[in-house]
């Protein structure tokens, strides 16, 4: 019996031993992020200080760019060259060290004055580059790879624009579609960066045809600084005008203007300056048809009319499409016919439908025409019907015609 109630005892007593010793251990003695501490080593206020002040990492370094890694040259002549020079200072703590690991093609870095700087020293990092780009704008840059734990890794950037020494602002006029009975109006304004003065000798399409139907205007005034942006520093500015008379087929339009220029005093012969007009000229008639007519709005129609016998001719009727301001007013009618000996083309009474007027159109390949065929093997292998208006605003429609005429067909 006594050793009955002897073992359970003895069991409570090891059990809350056993548990004394894990609580001291687990709350008396704890060994934290800071190290481990113990009741039995107390410390001082300065004790602890300096045990703290142990841990510490010895400095670090840090890395700063006076005024900033991106440097904005303004303005600079095409392929003209230039150099920038980034101030690089170590407002840390500790050593910094550097290395520039690559650039952009178009960017020539020079060497590092230090690779090394102890805290509060500055060195330079010097960008040298050509404007070399076709474009308005220029970019490039440099890789800097440092030991500042916030910056490991950072762009040196160099950007602004480029000028022509004889530059314009358009070079380029996008005018998407543009109605034919209106008139075209350009604009752009020609800069001389050059240190002499320049005179404009002429300016023309390299169209002939399309300078019959234009008026050029220039004037010379002085840069505007506030308006002129990119060109703000130029020495001149000449303002040219262009207006060209309703009435260019319709069609995809695509035309070089040439500006020829000399400095003044000089007979040197420089490269004209080209600008581009591209635009989709779209008109007051249209053409309609089935499976026979092929084309659209801006102009580009064809009408296959198969093969006929010699002697029996042929026809396929479509419609001609009026529409616009001058529908109730103007007249059509047909003009050039190509070949007129197996050709011709008659039109109808016009039907009003809504906004735009519709007016029957038969094609005939004549019953007289000789043997022949035009397939549109080449760009001149077609027959040709034009469709014109007795109102100059109204441009005129150019219909290419396919056919074959021969030997007569069998029963």
């Amino acid at each position: 019996m006594k050793a009955a109630i002897l073992f359970p005892l003895l069991a409570l007593v090891a059990g809350s031993a056993i548990g004394a010793t894990l609580a001291y251990q687990q709350y008396a003695r704890p060994t934290g992020v800071l190290g481990p501490f113990s009741s039995a080593e107390p410390m001082s206020a300065a004790e602890v200080d300096a045990y703290l002040a142990s841990l510490r990492v010895d400095g670090v370094p840090k890395l700063e760019i006076v005024g900033g890694p991106e440097y904005n040259f303004g303005i600079m002549r095409r392929h003209a060259q230039s150099t920038h020079a980034f101030e690089i200072r170590n407002v840390g703590t500790a050593p910094l060290e550097m290395a520039v690991t690559g650039s952009t093609c178009k960017c020539t870095v020079g060497k590092l004055e230090q690779r090394s700087l102890e805290p509060g020293e500055s060195t330079q990092v010097k960008l040298e580059w050509t404007a070399k780009t076709d474009a308005r704008t220029f970019s490039q840059s440099a890789t800097l790879q440092t030991n500042d734990p916030e910056a490991g890794e950072l762009k040196l950037l160099v950007e602004g624009t480029v000028v022509d020494l004889v530059d314009a602002e358009p070079r380029m006029w996008d005018l998407g579609d543009v109605e034919a009975s209106e008139p075209l109006q350009l604009r752009t304004t020609l800069f001389n960066h050059a240190e002499e003065p320049m005179e404009v000798v002429d300016v023309h399409w390299v169209e002939e045809a399309f300078n019959q139907r234009s008026e050029i205007e220039v004037t010379q005034r002085p840069v505007d600084a506030a308006t002129d942006g990119a060109h703000s520093e130029a020495l001149e500015a000449f303002d040219v005008a262009i207006q060209i008379a309703p009435g260019t087929t319709q069609g995809t339009l695509n035309r070089t203007l040439r500006i020829n220029y000399r400095n003044v005093g000089s007979e040197e012969n420089h490269p004209p300056l080209e600008l581009v007009l591209n635009a989709r000229i779209v008109g007051a008639i249209s053409l309609l048809g089935g499976s026979q007519l092929d084309g659209h709005e801006t102009g580009k129609y064809l009408l296959r009319m198969g093969q006929s016998a010699l002697g029996k001719g042929s026809r396929e009727k479509i419609h001609v499409v009026l529409r616009g301001p001058h529908q109730d007013s103007a007249k059509l009618q047909i003009g050039q016919v190509e070949p007129s000996d197996a050709l011709e083309a008659e039109l109808g009474e016009p039907l009003k439908r809504g906004s735009m007027t519709l007016i029957p159109l038969e094609v005939r390949v004549r019953e007289e025409a000789p043997e022949m065929e035009r397939t549109g093997k080449t760009k001149d292998d077609y027959g040709l019907i034009v469709i014109e208006s007795d109102n100059p605003k109204i441009a005129p429609v150019r219909m290419a015609v396919t056919f074959r005429v021969g030997m007569p067909l069998r029963d």
